[in-house]
């Protein structure tokens, strides 16, 4: 249900409480604050950071590896200038940079937007303008997706590109390439590798891995 909040914004407010008998009955419990990214965390503080969390064409992970990975993008974000609450427009295909992409993302307070990578450049100017997010990820093979239809009038201004380099990209916004083992680092405006905002490709910058609150 909705309450009434200052200014005309409706506030989402949960009518079941806590303590009802249905949540008392399974032992479902949510502390008052809670990060979603502990499904993941958690398993490191249980033991299991060396059992499998994800396999595929592109290989294995191990919880520790993921947990790491996630890690690495939550400060890279961070080092973005998104605070809490920022939303992070998330373009991607089944590959292990999707679930570290989001971890990490969770992790650090921000709200990821997982959109089908079947949408097409209106739809997608569409959730870039309502949700007004400043940044997306996406692999290399739908940079073309990011054009001049799908980028108007929102408030996008870094592309981080995953899984190859961002050599069909075609609109002019800054790009952060090959996130492998690091993460991205704001190039200074003095610095003589940004030429403009509209042209930096934002350096790898290693950081340390730990978890992000």
């Amino acid at each position: 249900m909705t309450s009434p909040k200052l200014d005309g914004v409706l506030e989402i407010a949960d009518a079941v409480p806590s303590d009802s008998p249905g949540a008392l009955e399974i032992g479902f419990t949510i502390p008052q604050q809670y990060n979603s990214s502990r499904i993941l965390f958690d398993n490191l503080s249980r033991g299991r950071g060396e059992r499998l969390a994800l396999t595929g064409p592109a290989g294995t992970q191990s919880y520790a590896d993921l947990c790491a990975e996630a890690s690495r993008w939550g400060h890279g974000l961070q080092s973005l200038g998104l605070k809490r609450g920022d939303r992070v427009l998330m373009f991607l295909d089944d590959t292990p940079a999707y679930p570290a992409a989001f971890f990490g993302a969770v992790r650090t307070g921000l709200v990821p937007l997982l959109i089908n990578t079947l949408t097409g450049p209106d739809l997608l100017q569409f959730y870039l303008s309502d949700s007004g997010a400043t940044a997306a990820v996406t692999d290399a093979e739908f940079c073309s997706r990011f054009d001049a239809t799908a980028c108007k009038d929102t408030a996008l201004r870094t592309l981080i590109v995953v899984n190859g380099a961002a050599d069909n990209l075609r609109r002019p916004i800054p790009i952060a390439t090959r996130w492998r083992s690091g993460c991205i680092r704001r190039a200074r405006p003095d610095d003589p590798r940004a030429s403009s905002i509209c042209s930096t490709i934002w350096p790898i910058a290693r950081l340390p891995s730990r978890a992000t609150c």
